[in-house]
């Protein structure tokens, strides 16, 4: 269960990073590969 859960963090995190990326990137703004 723990793994899961960690799994699932990890996952959401990487999503919700790439949905900050592209829309920083339709606002016109760079964003760095690693904060």
């Amino acid at each position: 269960m723990d793994l899961n859960k960690k799994t699932f963090r990890v996952q959401l995190s990487k999503k919700v990073a790439e949905v900050i990326a592209d829309s920083f990137q339709l606002l016109g703004i760079n964003v760095p590969e690693r904060m």
